[in-house]
């Protein structure tokens, strides 16, 4: 495989105050998408502090999971979907849906979507028919109706696809997932689902017949696949065991004419790291990830979706959770990353928002069908790690893990 590197050096002032630091980049990479000014939500949870007029906690106090920004920008515009941890959560819940979304939670027992206001916008209780003791790592696909988890217990992990709109739950794979898997689901853009969303749906189950299974990698059939979406051009990737090398990603593609698991090649001596947290880029044709050993080395990579790609280091040091983003104004495509590794303990409101504690960089990227060009050098998106994505309007970013947030981008000018 060819790689084609174009570089240009840029060289930013970075101020001490996030808002200027978020107008600095929008002026100074090329290409990147201008957020537009949003009203302010009216609620006591907009905080102020070193320079940070819109950054919002989630779950106040109380840990956070797997936060994934939305794909929405209809249904869900500024919100992050997240797994709870046991306890009692700080959430606003619309007064019609206290009697079914209780504050006291068991853990890893539901997903739940929350906007800027701490306000409970859409959720999923653990259904009974998942016999699994809790929920895993979930993410938004790149289609914003459908959501991808695991259903873990001590020895293995199922994947599972939950519809939004109606909560209709597709089971991909049976039982060959470890509990850190990270599942990711990838439709076209020119896929369409059901229009209308139903917020008070209950979780039901898509019907599967015992001989939808491939009995050697646990995976779900091509004819089933159809059936649930309509549609074969459905890929899917994830991470296993794979011996002493780690964890390995691997992805299938229902469109070929006997779709099977294939295994990514892991980059060069790297064995022994694990390989996790894959996503595919809006053409369906990349994939970037996490290559991580032990909780505070981390490097992330794209890599073209095939079973002979060479893996291309996106970042020289500690990069963490990669995630594309797509321009809506002109299709550019990017990837953005953090530089703060391992989980998010420190209140982002009480760290200085300078870069000391972390970084979130974006780079332009041209993926093209077997090669790609990188835009150096990378631009700082924000003085301050956010491990969760950008949402697909360009106006949020989110993190978490003890402490959540959603940072809302100011306008030029603000």
């Amino acid at each position: 495989m060819k790689f084609k590197i174009k570089s240009a050096r840029l060289q930013f002032s970075v101020r001490n105050t996030l808002t200027l630091c978020l107008v600095l980049m929008v002026l100074g990479c090329d290409g990147l998408y201008q957020p537009i000014s949003q009203p302010q939500p009216s609620s006591s949870n907009k905080n102020d502090t070193a320079g940070v007029s819109r950054l919002f906690a989630v779950n106040e106090n109380q840990q956070i999971c797997n936060p994934s920004a939305s794909q929405d920008t209809v249904n869900f515009k500024g919100c992050m979907l997240f797994l709870n941890l046991e306890g009692t959560l700080t959430l606003n819940v619309p007064p019609e849906w206290k009697t079914h979304y209780s504050l006291t939670a068991d853990a890893h027992d539901r997903l739940t979507i929350v906007d800027t206001t701490n306000t409970v916008r859409w959720f999923l209780i653990k259904p009974d028919f998942l016999q699994q003791t809790s929920m895993q790592d979930p993410e938004w696909s790149r289609h914003p109706d459908y959501l991808t988890f695991l259903g873990d217990n001590d020895t293995a992990s199922d994947g599972y696809i939950v519809r939004i709109s109606d909560k209709k739950i597709l089971k991909i794979n049976n039982g060959l997932l470890q509990a850190n898997s990270t599942p990711h689901l990838w439709l076209p853009d020119h896929f369409k689902g059901p229009s209308e969303l139903l917020h008070d749906a209950v979780a039901s189950p898509f019907s599967i017949a015992g001989s939808s299974w491939d009995a050697t990698r646990g995976m779900l059939d091509k004819e089933t696949i159809k059936e649930y979406f309509g549609t074969d051009s459905v890929k899917f990737a994830f991470s296993k065991n794979k011996g002493s090398s780690g964890l390995t990603i691997y992805y299938i593609d229902y469109s070929l004419q006997n779709p099977h698991s294939m295994q990514i090649p892991r980059p060069q001596g790297r064995d022994g790291y694990d390989c996790e947290s894959p996503l595919i880029s809006p053409d369906g044709n990349w994939i970037v990830y996490n290559c991580k050993r032990g909780s505070l080395t981390c490097e992330a990579y794209i890599q073209y979706l095939g079973d002979s790609s060479e893996p291309v280091l996106l970042h020289d040091g500690t990069a963490a959770e990669p995630h594309w983003w797509s321009d809506p104004r002109t299709g550019a495509v990017f990837v953005l990353y953090s530089t703060k590794p391992g989980p998010l303990f420190e209140d982002l409101q009480k760290v200085a928002g300078d870069g000391s504690y972390g970084e979130t960089l974006i780079r332009r990227i041209t993926p093209g069908p077997k090669w790609l060009s990188l835009y150096d050098p990378e631009s700082m998106l924000a003085p301050l790690p956010f491990q969760g994505g950008l949402t697909r309007d360009g106006r949020y970013l989110v993190t978490g893990y003890i402490y959540g947030y959603i940072l809302g981008f100011p306008s030029i000018g603000n």
